[in-house]
């Protein structure tokens, strides 16, 4: 494939070609650019400086995946965020024990541009790819596109932190973290349990808690922002939950950063953690254990997420052909102050969250 047959498609010059694919030195018309790109992606035109890096064999071994690319839904503020950035520190440090290297990291809507998708996303650029923070239930139209012809290239792909349709997966299960954090609270004594934070599985786990105690649902305990579980969100929104007649006794956070979000606003209304109000989180983000009061958090394995998903790769290129799995990590109750259970750190185990007396709050 050449610019050639990229500007006899487009019905242009090759010159014109050469000037989309390099940005210059000429300037080229946005109808005439859309045409290129619109080529270059029909023909999958990938340009001739990359393909003879590849011939090398650079970026490959028979002994399995050297190097690999990251593909991240969402926006680049995510890695400011501790549980994500806890996880890429995980696929980092899991590559360099395999003798891996990360070729790239780009964020999916990105790859929109046919000339990066295709100087990146080819089997002879990378032999496996991280999808990492992309979920089925939340992206649609192009960047759903753009999965589909990530897949339709590459053989070797698999999802760290979030599930796309039947690929290899490596999670945790919200919907369970979420009944632990609240069956908590529920074994606390608490009644009218607040729910704070993204509608996702998160959501199933708290409504299956409060049915599994016998307590009837009510939507005027959740409220969920259409943003990313942050602080942000948690201050500005717990207010919902506090203006009503009867607030709740206690929250669950979607998030230790929601649950700090909360706390703060809490604070500024004078009412104090967990007396006025108790609270639980989800992540165990390293700011958790320092907090006053400590956050009581379920803690995911944040870091062995990404190095799962890293050595899934590794094992997958080695044995090609293999049946597709999916690996669920396991999540783990902290117990610390902000629930009002008082005491030090504790870890829970399921068998002893489900053996907790009932008390009255």
């Amino acid at each position: 494939m050449t610019q050639k047959d990229v500007a006899e498609r487009a019905g242009v010059s090759t010159s014109i070609v050469s000037y989309v694919i390099n940005n210059g030195p000429r300037s080229v018309s946005p109808q005439t650019r859309r045409r290129v790109l619109r080529a270059v992606e029909e023909l999958g035109y990938r340009p001739n400086k990359h393909a003879q890096m590849l011939t090398s064999g650079k970026w490959q071994s028979d002994a399995g995946v050297r190097e690999f690319g990251i593909v991240v839904g969402g926006a680049p503020s995510i890695f400011a965020r501790p549980f994500y950035g806890e996880i890429l520190a995980g696929i980092y440090a899991e590559a360099n024990q395999l003798r891996m290297r990360v070729r790239f990291i780009q964020f999916l809507e990105e790859l929109a541009d046919p000339l990066l998708f295709n100087e990146l996303i080819h089997p002879e650029e990378v032999s496996g790819l991280l999808l990492f923070a992309v979920d089925r239930g939340y992206i649609q139209g192009s960047g759903a596109h753009i999965v589909s012809r990530i897949l339709s290239r590459l053989d070797n792909v698999v999802c760290v932190e979030r599930k796309w349709d039947e690929l290899p997966a490596v999670i945790f299960d919200r919907a369970e973290a979420a009944h632990k954090a609240v069956t908590h609270l529920l074994n606390l004594g608490h009644r009218r349990i607040g729910f704070l934070g993204a509608l996702d599985d998160r959501l199933t786990g708290y409504r299956h808690a409060l049915f599994d105690h016998g307590i009837d649902f009510d939507e005027r305990l959740v409220c969920t922002p259409s943003g990313g579980n942050t602080s942000a969100e948690g201050y500005v929104h717990i207010s919902t939950l506090l203006q009503q007649p009867d607030p709740p006794t206690a929250v669950f956070a979607c998030s230790d950063e929601v649950a700090i979000g909360i706390m703060g606003r809490l604070r500024e209304e004078g009412l104090q953690v967990p007396d006025d109000m108790a609270m639980v989180g989800i992540d165990d983000i390293p700011y958790a254990a320092f907090l006053a009061p400590r956050l009581t958090t379920v803690q995911v394995p944040k870091a062995q997420l990404g190095a799962h998903g890293v050595r899934m790769l590794h094992d997958r290129a080695a044995r090609p052909g293999e049946p597709s799995i999916s690996v669920v990590l396991p999540t783990t109750l902290i117990v610390r102050d902000s629930c009002g259970s008082g005491g030090h750190s504790t870890l829970v185990t399921p068998g002893e969250l489900s053996a907790m007396p009932q008390s009255t709050v």
